[in-house]
Formats: C-alpha cells, structure tokens, sequence
C-alpha cells in the first residue's frame, strides 16, 4: 500500500484527539502529528498531554525535543491518580491558528477526562483517532475490542471515531510481526472496523509497503528510556 502523510490525512482539520487502550502507540503516534505540524510553519502547536493514568510513556517525556520543534507541551501536575485537566484546552481548540493534539489517558477512567469536551468532538475540524495495536492483551479478539472501544467511546462521549491500526512489539518489531499483526486485525474485527491507515516505524515502512493491508504512516520513534539500550527493547504485551 502507498505512503500516507500527516499533511494528507489532516486536510483541513485542526485538532486531533488520540484515545485508545493503554499500550496501542497514542503517545508515539500524538508526538509524530506534533513534531510533523510544527514542521509545517503554518500555525501553532499546541500538544496536551492528558495521559495521566499511566506513568510511563507520556508524551510530556520529550518535552525538551517539542519545544525545541515549536511545539507547546501542556500537562498539569498529577495528584495520586486522579487525572488532571490541563487550561487553555476549549480555547485554542476554537482558536483557527492552532493546530491541537489531546494524548488521552489509555483506559475508561483517561477517557472521562475529556467527557467534558464532547461538543467539540463533532466540530468538522476535529478529529478522534482511535488506535489498536492487535498485540495488546485488550485487543485479543472482537469482544475485547468491542468492549474497550466502547467503554472508551462512552467515558468519553465521542460518537465518532478513526480507527488506526498499530500493530507492534516494541522497538524491535520485525517486518513479519507488523503484516502478522495487520492479519491478526483483520482477521479479528474486519468486519466490525474499518481501519483507516496503519502506523510503521519508519525503520519498517520499506520493508512492508508491498504487502501491507493498509495505507502507511511511517512514524519515528521519539520516546526512549534509560534502560533500553541497543540490544533491548520495551515488549508491549
């Protein structure tokens, strides 16, 4: 399948909501529409880092790298685990020089956070993407899918969604495990969703393109951590 960009898929859009599971690469996936909208010149960006849920894999993590981009990184302090709503979302969510990017906490309780923003969800320059990544315990099968997607979707009040395919096992994800991954999904809920395009490490998008199921969005990895090292990698399973 050919190669899909952020600019082709954006069009006239201007805020992007990430949600799904936890582990299904929203955070990777949020990282690469902020660093590629910035690159653009175009408007400001302004990412939202909700993920409060999950300690590990935020997208706050690179905060030096995004505003070093021209990326604005907002977040708001965690209180145990009680999530947090960070200010400014409902303005530049309106406001047509801003592009917006919301990197939602990955389970029900993430998801409620932004209940409170439902009215904006079907604005015709707002989009909701939801990511699956087959290898997660949570996308197991059709069942487990319906059941997260919709208690996701509920929690947060969206009626309508993206579904994007994000098949992987960490960093060192094979070409074979990807296309294993796009089966695995099509094989489990082709009828129930249509994926729109799927997400590659840039790293793999040469060695798929022919025998992908789907369009492709190769993405780079921003997000590392001081155990992974060259012969390590962080399973997502």
């Amino acid at each position: 399948m050919s190669e899909y960009s952020v600019i082709d898929w954006i069009g006239k859009r201007k805020n992007m909501i990430f949600v799904g599971e936890s582990g299904c690469g929203k955070s990777e996936t949020a990282l690469h529409f902020a660093f590629a909208l910035a690159g653009q010149k175009t408007k400001a960006v302004h990412l939202f880092d909700m993920d409060q849920t999950k300690p590990l894999f935020r997208s706050r993590d690179v905060r030096q790298e995004l505003t070093e981009a021209g990326v604005v990184c907002h977040d708001a302090p965690q209180v145990l685990d009680t999530p947090t709503m960070s200010g400014g979302v409902c303005h530049f969510l309106c406001d047509e020089d801003s592009y917006v990017i919301l990197d939602v906490g990955g389970n029900e309780a993430g998801a409620r956070l932004i209940g409170g923003l439902a009215p904006y969800f079907s604005r015709p320059d707002t989009a909701v993407l939801y990511l699956i990544n087959p290898y997660r315990p949570w996308s197991k099968d059709v069942y487990s899918i319906d059941r997260v997607m919709t208690e996701i979707r509920c929690a947060a009040r969206i009626s309508s969604i993206h579904v994007i395919a994000s098949p992987s096992l960490g960093r060192k994800t094979s070409a074979s495990e990807f296309l294993e991954g796009c089966s695995r999904l099509i094989q489990m809920a082709g009828t129930y969703v249509e994926v729109e395009f799927a997400v590659v490490m840039e790293s793999l998008y040469e060695s798929v393109k022919e025998a992908s199921p789907f369009l492709l969005l190769p993405i780079h990895l921003y997000m590392r951590y001081p155990w992974e090292d060259d012969s390590m990698s962080v399973p997502i399973t």
